[in-house]
């Protein structure tokens, strides 16, 4: 109906899906939109009054989604704590016998033009 705005309860149901989905495919830009929207939507489930079973749906819903976002956090850390550790190290290339050799930054054998 025309003026009639949702209830808290199915927005926030609808703002936790789509942060499933945004965790879900990785889109970080996608989650920070969604951040205060929710915390408006929970704001309103506040007043609203809700069915207990709506909200322990929600709240199951909620738990997943932290263990996903934690998840997400954690892949974050050791992507970057493995890029940390490769990165100083030099760059990692191979000879034409497919062996690896490591070589070190400022240790270049270029030879210069005279």
């Amino acid at each position: 109906m025309i003026g009639q705005r949702k209830k808290a309860i199915d927005v926030v149901d609808e703002l936790l899906q789509a942060q499933k989905t945004a965790l879900l495919n990785g889109d970080l830009s996608a989650l920070g939109q969604i951040v205060a929207p929710l915390e408006r939507a929970l704001h309103r489930l506040q007043t609203d009054r809700a069915a207990p079973n709506d909200l322990a749906r929600v709240q199951a819903v909620a738990q997943r989604n932290a263990t996903l976002l934690k998840a997400a956090q954690n892949g974050i850390a050791t992507a970057r704590a493995q890029i940390a550790t490769r990165i100083p190290g030099g760059l990692s290339t191979y000879d034409a016998q497919g062996q690896s050799h490591m070589t070190t930054p400022g240790a270049s054998r270029l030879l210069g033009r005279r």
